[in-house]
């Protein structure tokens, strides 16, 4: 029914440097702070003259399961109280899951986790390290920003392009989606179809490989919008 954009290329093998740190048997150990030595006073120089910055590229290397597998992060300054280790631990399991088509987890989990503090004397993983590294995989498994595009009719939503699921990932089942997506079609065109309300709660399961149904970050872009329109349109 909808024009099936063909699966993304897979990505060439990542390298990007992750903590070193020993295979954990049951937990992950945080990395001690290393000491730092009290450096002499410099002599005060003239700043230089600040130069553009160099634009970063678009597609950074993809972390992999193995890579989730390594990474390791330290403890928070003393005084201060982290992430509990074993629920970080636990998420990251569940990373590595999604990774190897095991799991689910879309961006918009990554960014909706939250973690709890460690008991009272412990100090857990420091939360900053924590949070950048779940902000790089929630944009790996979001994918790449993209403007969707405008849908103001029935016809509009017939002629879009989904991209299909990434390799090593489960989409959305496409039969399902259609069903929702032609349900907002005809509410767009002024007939008995879809609430704005009824779009939002719309939940889709998963297609049953890697690979197949659509790309679940695609429609999860493109159904708070729909439902936007219906609802500037008062239904």
């Amino acid at each position: 029914m909808f024009e099936t954009a063909p699966p993304p290329l897979r990505a060439s093998p990542p390298t990007t440097q992750l903590p070193q740190q020993q295979q954990r048997p049951q937990q992950r150990r945080p990395q001690p702070q290393p000491q730092q030595r009290p450096q002499p006073p410099q002599p005060q120089t003239q700043a230089p003259v600040q130069q553009p910055a160099t634009p970063r590229a678009v597609d950074s290397p993809k972390l992999t399961a193995a890579d989730i597998r390594k990474v390791a992060f330290h403890r928070p300054p003393r005084g201060r109280r982290g992430y509990q280790e074993s629920q970080v631990d636990a998420f990251l399991d569940r990373i590595e899951a999604t990774l190897l088509g095991q799991d689910n987890l879309t961006g918009k989990d990554i960014r909706d986790v939250r973690f709890s503090r460690p008991l009272i004397g412990r100090r857990g993983y420091d939360e900053t390290e924590v949070d950048a590294f779940l902000g790089q995989i929630e944009q790996q498994l979001a994918g790449p920003m993209r403007s969707m595009p405008q849908v103001r009719s029935w016809k509009d939503l017939r002629q879009l392009r989904i991209p299909q699921a990434a390799a090593g990932q489960r989409g959305y089942r496409t039969a399902q989606v259609d069903r929702m997506l032609e349900e907002i079609g005809v509410a767009l065109d002024g007939m008995l179809g879809a609430t704005s309300e009824e779009v939002m709660k719309a939940r889709f399961s998963y297609a049953l490989l890697s690979g197949q149904g659509y790309d679940t970050s695609f429609i999860d872009e493109l159904l708070p919008m729909l439902a936007n329109e219906l609802r500037r349109r008062g239904r």
